[in-house]
């Protein structure tokens, strides 16, 4: 799988404000605009005229030189200048006094309008992800109160650059801490698990999903959704008197998380999840029920066997199943041997087979390669009357 992962944690979203040395009013600005220069067409722009928003958060865009703000582009955001204004300032950022020109841009198929000043020719990255350590699975982590590293704290700039106030809107509180970790290798995504201290009580491990231009990496849904953080959290411990604890086993692109609840009955519940090649971390159905075999326990990889009274083959997808019955409850299993096997599996509706199968990982085509576990048939053979 060629995918690369990040673990991490918080968001913190804030705007860069222009502050002028010199007023402007805004019959001047529009006046100006009759002076500005197009460099090229909106939607055939080169890529010479391609910049990337160089702030420590984010940078407002409006709807005309110094006008009014209508949004907000994000740190890195590649953005495309169609547009000189001609209109330059010189503005106070942070007790630093810069020069720049307002300059128009597309946002959609809008032309829009940002402070130069604040744009760079490459992405502008911080050292931040040297301080996540790759590690190779497999491994546990089993992080606690007892053993996290708190020798290396992150700064509110390295939290905004890993946006991690998109996950933690309460990351720049007081009682709120976050560490780093360590990072995993999956192909071609950022993965960091980055260490949060909720509160003086709570403390979890969080595997956070960034895009090759380190931003994170989203998670579309149904139409006119918000999308989600691709992120989850690995592992959790608390001070309580109904002490909680969470930890994760990495092996391949695999993550088996294992909650517990100590109380006076403990509940312990295990979860899988799956890196797929897109990135997205996915759960696995691991409740091995079925119809073969009901209210009795099915491991893994283990071989069955088990009569059925046969149905039909179905081969119109991508996967070929083999249909069936047993106690009048419908049987769907996965096949392989197709046409070019020398024996007879050329079975008749209604005829009683006996089949040997087993609970085995498969990827689903097209979506991916997500895993998922189902019934695949090894071998079969009709039982004469």
């Amino acid at each position: 799988m060629k995918q690369t992962i990040f673990l991490l944690l918080l968001t913190f979203m804030s705007c860069v404000e222009v502050v002028s040395t010199k007023e402007t009013s805004k019959d001047e600005v529009f006046e100006n605009l009759e002076n500005t220069t197009n460099i090229s067409h909106q939607n055939n722009a080169s890529n010479s005229n391609v910049r990337y928003v160089n702030t420590t958060s984010n940078l407002n865009y409006r709807d005309a030189p110094d006008g009014e703000v209508l949004g907000k582009f994000k740190r890195n955001e590649k953005i495309t200048v169609v547009r000189h204004s001609n209109i330059f300032k010189e503005i106070t950022d942070e007790g630093v006094l810069v020069r720049g020109e307002w300059v128009g841009v597309l946002q959609g198929g809008d032309v829009v309008y940002v402070f130069d000043a604040f744009l760079s020719d490459t992405p502008v990255y911080s050292d931040v992800w040297s301080k996540f350590p790759f590690k190779e699975r497999p491994f546990k982590d089993k992080t606690s109160f007892d053993n996290i590293d708190k020798s290396q704290r992150l700064t509110k700039a390295e939290i905004d650059e890993l946006q991690l106030a998109e996950l933690y809107p309460y990351i720049h509180t007081d009682n709120c801490e976050v560490y780093p970790s360590y990072q995993v290798d999956y192909g071609d995504f950022k993965s960091i698990v980055v260490n949060v201290f909720k509160n003086e009580h709570e403390l979890e491990s969080v595997l956070i999903i960034y895009d090759t231009d380190n931003t994170l990496h989203k998670i579309y849904q149904g139409e006119g959704e918000e999308p989600g953080i691709n992120a989850k959290v690995i592992a959790y411990d608390e001070i309580a008197e109904g002490w909680s604890r969470k930890t994760a086993q990495f092996k391949n692109d695999c993550i088996t998380i294992i909650d517990a609840l100590y109380t006076d009955t403990p509940v312990i519940d295990t979860s899988l999840y799956h890196i797929n090649r897109f990135g997205f971390i996915n759960e696995v159905d691991i409740d091995f029920a079925n119809n073969i075999r009901p209210n009795k326990p099915i491991k893994l990889g283990v071989v069955y066997t088990d009569t059925i009274q046969f149905s039909k083959y179905n081969d119109e997808g991508d996967y070929w199943f083999l249909e069936g019955k047993k106690n009048s409850k419908d049987i769907f299993l996965y096949y392989n041997w197709g046409t070019s096997s020398t024996k007879n599996y050329n079975f008749k509706k209604n005829d009683f087979i006996e089949v040997q199968w087993k609970m085995d990982s498969l990827y689903v085509a097209g979506d991916g390669e997500t895993l998922f576990f189902s019934e695949v048939a090894i071998d079969a053979k009709k039982i004469e009357n």
